[in-house]
């Protein structure tokens, strides 16, 4: 007679089960080895911050009393350079332990999942009968493996949170302005940090130091420095800071950061963020873009230790100027007709983001300030407009900057420091590409609507302001592309139909217009007594800036050029579509 046993026989299946609670006990093992290294390993990342240097502190306001000893620059550098390199190396460590835990973890769970596996029934014959029993060991072994499991789930739940993010808040948390202890010891002297140099306004600051050149001709080979090949294409300017200078590139596929050699125009470095970092957004399809936008419109910004990129799909990133990946945030691609084309700006600690999408009523266009160290969230507040393509400027004393953006219907400024609104006008209409600009003569702000009217507002009220505010307003050649430059009491601005004018910053009376037989999208720059406007087939018109108009100069590269130039100790910098230029005076700053 046959009957059912749950006997399990001392056979091949016993001694596997067994082999795999071992295997489970030494995973189990393992991996809390590991939770205690990730967990020390967090402890440092997050509560024993590495870039917080007391040592360097000290440093950094010693050469704040003494700037001009380079070698307390030169070993400020070097400090700096070997706190974040142990900052990255323990984000690896981070990255390579949490990826061991994962591994033990399955391993772990397999050999659980095998060890606790039922008896085996088999049909034995019996002459009587004989109740059902385990074999001796097996309900202990589920027990104890069980609480293994238990140590198990807690290391995983442990990976969570010891994982790396996309950013760690290890930076200074204030948003004050730029001073000694930010800026100085970092790589060279700042010059031109972002889109429009500093502040975003247009401005060349050095140009009484420095003698910009007025004519340049790539096929002579008169006054052009170096030029340099870059494989892909950006609608977005240089940055420079010292001896290095900076760009983005992009298509499709593709998102690049370029370092080059000021001097001599070597590529320093490049790197790709769509494939070294896996913050980096992966897109199922390209992001449709238009020709005049691309995927690079933005320009990068740089606070002389890092450069930020953002490109048209919302991945922005951080490197140093090493080219060491520091941080990286997936803001998500910006819903906007023509693609993502604000461009970013460095004030203090803080990285000032603008994200106008879709419609005002939609809700979903928003200012963010990320920490320049870190890429955590510093402040965030939603703005009610509709999608731009504008930058925002920083205007003011340093002991009490505002930051001015713009954006159908309204020109809104905050306190970069926290995002607290401080006014808000409703000046402007349609679909705004030029950015604000700032007159320090007239302490006035200019905005301007394409094809509708420029406004000039006094920027000294709180709240919602009234028209008491707009002190005057015009309708002929209003920039629709190129933002509008300000400088010494005279506002000059661009039209893609070729028209340069100038306008009194006071009362808006006009001064003079010259046509040209130039399509202009780069913005004008004002470089001391010089107005510089480049056109889209390369050439720049130089003419004096002030009462009366009168050419002074002209340049040409050959090549398409969208991007605004950069000025930096005498050198130009133009992004052409195929070549960076840098345009300088022979035997000039070397």
């Amino acid at each position: 007679m046959e009957r059912e046993s749950d006997i399990a026989p001392r056979s091949l299946t016993g001694r596997v089960q067994r082999s795999a609670a071992g295997v489970a006990l030494v995973a189990g093992g393992v991996a809390a080895v590991v939770v205690v290294g990730l967990m020390v390993n967090f402890w440092n990342l997050r509560v024993v911050n590495p870039l917080e240097s007391p040592e360097l502190a000290v440093l950094e306001r010693a050469l704040a009393d003494q700037p001009g000893n380079e070698q307390l620059r030169t070993r400020i550098r070097e400090m700096d350079l070997q706190i974040r390199a142990q900052y990255l190396q323990r984000q690896r460590r981070a990255d390579f332990g949490g990826a061991l835990l994962l591994a033990v973890v399955i391993v772990a769970l397999a050999a659980l999942k095998l060890a606790i596996r039922r008896p085996v029934r088999v049909r034995v014959a019996s002459a009587g009968s004989v109740a059902p029993r385990s074999e001796p060991n097996v309900v202990s072994m589920r027990r104890a493996l069980a609480a293994h499991g238990g140590l198990l789930l807690v290391g995983f739940v442990a990976l969570a949170f010891a994982m790396p993010g996309g950013a760690r808040r290890v930076g200074s948390q204030d948003g004050s302005a730029p001073n000694a202890q930010e800026t100085e010891g970092a790589h060279g002297e700042p010059s031109w940090p972002c889109f429009r140099g500093p502040g975003g306004l247009g401005v060349a600051l050095d140009a009484d130091q420095y003698a910009y050149p007025v004519s340049w001709d790539v096929k002579t080979g008169a006054n052009v420095r170096w030029k340099t090949r870059l494989e892909l294409a950006g609608k977005s300017s240089a940055v420079v800071w010292g001896d290095r200078v900076m760009c983005s590139g992009a298509d499709g596929a593709r998102r690049v950061v370029y370092c080059l050699d000021a001097a001599t125009g070597e590529v320093i470095w490049e790197r790709r963020v769509d494939r070294e970092h896996p913050f980096a957004r992966r897109e199922p399809k390209p992001v449709e873009v238009t020709a005049d936008t691309g995927h690079a419109a933005s320009t990068p910004a740089t606070d002389g230790r890092h450069v930020f990129v953002v490109f048209a799909n919302g991945d922005l990133a951080a490197y140093d100027v090493e080219g060491a990946f520091v941080w990286g945030r997936a803001l998500g691609q910006p819903e906007n007709d023509y693609g993502h084309a604000s461009s970013l700006l460095v004030y203090g600690a803080r990285v000032i983001v603008q994200l106008d999408q879709a419609h005002e009523r939609d809700r979903r266009s928003t200012l963010l300030a990320l920490d320049a160290r870190a890429g955590e969230t510093a402040w965030r507040v939603e703005r009610p407009v509709s999608a731009s393509w504008t930058s925002p400027i920083v205007i003011g004393p340093e002991e009490a900057p505002t930051l001015v953006t713009a954006a159908a219907p309204w020109v809104i400024a905050y306190d970069p420091a926290s995002g607290r609104e401080r006014w808000r006008s409703a000046t402007v209409t349609g679909e705004l590409a030029p950015s604000p600009c700032f007159d320090d003569r007239s302490g006035l702000v200019f905005v301007a609507s394409p094809w509708e009217r420029l406004v000039a507002l006094d920027p000294t009220g709180s709240g919602q302001l009234t028209d008491s505010h707009v002190r005057w307003a015009a309708q002929d050649d209003v920039p629709d592309i190129a933002s509008p430059v300000a400088f010494d009491g005279f506002v000059y601005s661009l039209t893609t139909g070729g028209a340069m004018s100038c306008v009194r910053a006071e009362n808006g009376e006009a001064v003079w217009r010259q046509e040209f037989d130039l399509v202009f999208h780069a913005s004008p720059v004002c470089a001391g007594d010089r107005v510089y406007a480049t056109g889209t087939d390369g050439t720049t018109i130089v003419v004096r800036a002030g009462e009366r108009f009168e050419a002074v100069g002209r340049g040409a590269v050959g090549e398409p050029v969208d991007a605004t130039p950069a000025f930096s100790r005498g050198r130009i910098y133009i992004r052409a579509d195929d070549h960076l230029f840098c345009i300088a005076e022979a035997g000039g700053q070397p």
